[in-house]
């Protein structure tokens, strides 16, 4: 069974923030997991006893047979039928399936199998030397999560009111016991920037409509998703606003680099190519720092915001290489390669 919590933890800032938000024009949402996530809400998590709830852990996996350090080589595929009948590990080993193949990889590893199973982009596949047993656009439509994280140093840090703080949670367990998050907004780009993007962009109306929820934040009480080289320490000074793109409508491929399923594929996200996905970003980085620097609550909390080393802090200017990384493959060894230049610049958001 999968236990939730929902904003239960009384964090000193949490009031504080509300009150904030609030001011900022965002409106509160009291169930943003009932249809409509528009607003700010309590964060809800997964946890049980102070941890997370992975699918291992939430269900009971007692009848099944689970191969650890066993790479997939490829799906074996009967050549007549095209139907998958099993899969064959990389130290030789194969399993017959009774029923069918799940295929679980992610979105990166995936694609990669499936082509080096000889399901994909026929041409591809004979650049690398393998037998298409299917014509498919496998490693097409790569899309990706972008966040971009501001980080705000705090005018009473002595309060306890951070992670690093000796005072921070000093006689309160249930502190530990979750992410240090309250608050989560969910917000849809403004009415005058979908009247510019339905002209430019005619193909996308759905994702433009006022009814979907294009980028999100939340406000972390410490300096979480920093690069390392942007890392600052966890003395209770600091805390942060991750945003993330909801919706984004940039389009990406994953490629074969070799038929070594060891290797890693390439990756090009293709970041930033449409011009919803940087307003997306821009009326993310508007409301936190409408929310964090202009409302009084803001004021009271926020010294300032502190910007990436060597920058200047100013509104909507966000230096792609330091602020942005990937939800799904920033904290990974994959090598991503970038062609386009609204993502391979340094590029600013303005």
């Amino acid at each position: 069974m999968i236990h939730a919590s929902a904003g239960d933890r009384l964090y000193p800032l949490k009031e504080p923030l509300r009150n904030a938000l609030l001011e900022a024009g965002i409106p509160y949402n009291p169930c943003a997991n009932g249809g409509d996530p528009l607003g700010f809400a309590a964060l809800s998590e997964n946890w049980k006893d102070g941890r997370r709830q992975p699918a291992s852990k939430a269900y009971d996996l007692s009848k099944a047979n689970v191969f650890t350090n066993s790479t997939v080589r490829r799906i074996l595929i009967d050549a007549s039928s095209k139907i998958a009948t099993g899969i064959e590990l990389l130290d030789g080993r194969a399993f017959q399936a009774t029923k069918e193949v799940l295929c679980c990889c992610g979105a990166i590893k995936t694609p990669q199998l499936l082509m080096l199973s000889g399901i994909g982009p026929a041409k591809h596949l004979a650049v690398q030397g393998l037998v298409t047993v299917e014509d498919l656009p496998v490693g097409e439509n790569l899309h990706d999560h972008l966040s971009a994280t501001l980080y705000f140093k705090l005018k009473r840090p002595e309060q306890g009111l951070a992670i690093g703080s000796a005072l921070f949670g000093e006689n309160a367990p249930d502190f530990k016991k979750g992410n240090p998050i309250s608050w989560i907004a969910t917000l849809s780009i403004p009415d005058v920037s979908q009247a510019t993007l339905a002209k430019a962009i005619p193909n996308n109306d759905s994702l433009i409509s006022k009814s979907r929820r294009h980028v999100e934040f939340l406000i972390s009480y410490a300096p979480i998703a920093a690069p390392a080289f942007f890392e600052h320490s966890l003395a209770g000074t600091h805390i942060s606003t991750p945003i993330l793109g909801l919706l984004p409508s940039s389009r990406g491929s994953v490629t074969l680099s070799s038929t070594d399923v060891n290797a890693d594929p390439i990756i090009n996200p293709n970041y930033f190519d449409c011009e919803l996905d940087r307003e997306a970003m821009r009326t993310g980085v508007r409301a936190v720092l409408h929310t964090m620097l202009d409302t009084t609550e803001g004021k009271t909390m926020i010294e300032e915001e502190t910007p990436p080393p060597g920058q200047v802090s100013a509104p909507l200017m966000l230096y792609v290489r330091l602020a942005f990384k990937s939800l799904c493959f920033g904290n990974s060894e994959f090598k991503v390669s970038c062609t386009n230049t609204a993502c391979e610049s340094a590029a600013i958001i303005k």
